[in-house]
């Protein structure tokens, strides 16, 4: 039996030997963007997207985004569509949320696979996706419900195709899957894409001397996915064209007017999630020059030059240069991979265990998703300072009222036409203000807090009396 045994092994070995890893790769990446799809949306961005993408659907809204009723100018339509057509299979949950952010991540798995394959072999590509899977911090927003998870799929697309179209002799179908690529990007954020694609174009183009029917042809299938949608909502709501671009594309770059930081904002986060795969091509430079691939490093610092230089910036901004650098640092690790094979599977199980327990903790802590037990059935709900858009996606409301600081007597007015009344605020000085001035009759009980929000309810003494 033994002898048996030890004869069909070493006969398997060899492919046991290829198979293995790659399995390892294939498993990890399910794992890792479809994995716990239940896991709790966060506050504020994930539950934003999502709601916006459920009103739209209940709304039977399919051109212009909008937000409780009104065009929601921040973002292109992409995200919203998807998570809409998800929603119409799964309804408007979690699972369809994070299946659709899943979805971008496998897309952006698949073009650094082929982008790497085309540089270092089947070998390489693999080791490219292993590389990503094992950057925590991208898994992390990735994962999540933002057009940042789509722009990447769509960013890293095309650049793969670029360098796939020109790589040993120009082929016209990666090249225009490129240029469809930037179009869905443009509807994914907005021109944004354009900009981060240009570089690596203009760098093939020049290099690979590439003719010019398909230098203008790239632009025309670009414009051709994207122009269709803009040229629409102009038509039908010029005011949205005009806010989307001049204030949250023009005005968020050169002066933001939220989320302001320094120019070196993304590099200590950058360094972090880097640290060890540098480390291991500086050891790998001392002793066995590897090879670096040049787009990869280009685009990723075309990426976080330009993110940088904007006034406006986000974590998620940056997640196009992740792929990118994985598929740069799959040369030094394919050359010295033994070496790495410790590092790699250690990364491995801490990414899967941390994807499927300490994530979903995590998130839960950040999410509205356990409003619903302190809310009675028929009990309404108002939200002080600003909305909660967790609150509204976990209980279905049809609408969910918010008054600023400002509005102080239409809220009390609200608050005296119920019995009880969930209030949800947010910490700081105008919510102590708000309690202070409450109206005589009317009794304030803090129930918790979740994620930066402060749940309580507001009863009237005698209703009856109203």
């Amino acid at each position: 039996m033994i002898l048996a045994s030890a004869i069909v092994i070493s006969r398997w070995r060899p492919v046991l030997t290829r198979v293995a890893p790659v399995a390892a790769v294939v498993v990890l990446a399910l794992v890792a963007f479809l994995g716990r799809l239940d896991c709790p949306l966060q506050e504020p961005d994930e539950t934003r997207y999502a709601e916006i993408a459920r009103q739209m659907l209940r709304d039977g809204e399919w051109l212009t985004p909008t937000y409780h009723a009104r065009p929601y100018p921040d973002k292109p339509p992409l995200l919203y569509w998807l998570t809409m057509t998800v929603s119409v299979v799964l309804g408007p949950t979690e699972a369809a949320a994070h299946l659709t952010a899943g979805l971008c991540g496998l897309a952006t798995l698949l073009a650094v696979f082929l982008w790497a394959r085309s540089v270092g072999g089947e070998r390489g590509g693999w080791v490219a996706v292993a590389v990503l899977l094992l950057f925590p911090r991208y898994i992390y927003l990735a994962r999540q419900l933002t057009p940042d998870t789509l722009l990447t799929a769509c960013v890293v697309s095309a650049w793969a195709g670029l360098v796939i179209a020109t790589r040993d002799c120009f082929r016209a179908a990666p090249w225009y899957i490129a240029a469809v690529a930037v179009g869905l990007g443009v509807l994914a954020k907005g021109p944004v894409a354009g900009v981060l694609v240009l570089g690596p174009y203009l760098f093939v183009a020049i290099t690979r001397r590439v003719a010019w029917k398909h230098l203008l042809g790239f632009g025309a299938v670009g414009l051709g996915v994207a122009a269709p949608w803009y040229l629409a909502v102009a038509l039908a709501r010029p005011e949205w064209a005009a806010e989307f671009f001049w204030k949250h594309n023009v005005g968020r770059f050169v002066a933001a007017f939220d989320h302001v930081q320094p120019a070196w904002y993304f590099l200590p986060g950058l360094a972090v999630a880097l640290a060890p795969w540098f480390a291991l091509v500086v050891l790998i430079r001392a002793r066995e020059p590897g090879k670096l691939y040049g787009p990869g490093l280009l685009a990723a610092g075309i990426c976080v030059a330009f993110f940088s230089a904007a006034a406006c910036k986000r974590p998620g901004y940056i997640l196009p240069a992740y792929p990118a650098l994985a598929v740069a640092l799959a040369g030094p690790v394919l050359a010295r991979l033994r070496f790495a094979r410790w590092l790699m599977g250690v990364a491995g199980i801490a990414t899967g265990l941390g994807v499927l327990i300490a994530l979903p903790a995590y998130a839960d802590g950040r999410s509205m998703k356990s409003l619903a037990r302190h809310v009675a059935p028929g009990e309404p709900v108002v939200c002080y300072e600003r909305p909660c858009d967790g609150a509204a996606f976990y209980l279905r409301l049809p609408e969910l009222p918010a008054y600023a600081p400002e509005h102080c007597e239409e809220l009390y007015r609200k608050l005296a036409e119920c019995p009880a009344t969930i209030l949800l605020t947010r910490t700081g000085e105008n919510l102590q203000a708000m309690l202070d001035a409450l109206p005589a009759g009317m009794k304030y009980e803090r129930l918790g807090q979740r994620s930066g929000t402060i749940i309580g309810r507001v009863t009237v003494a005698d209703a009856s009396k109203k």
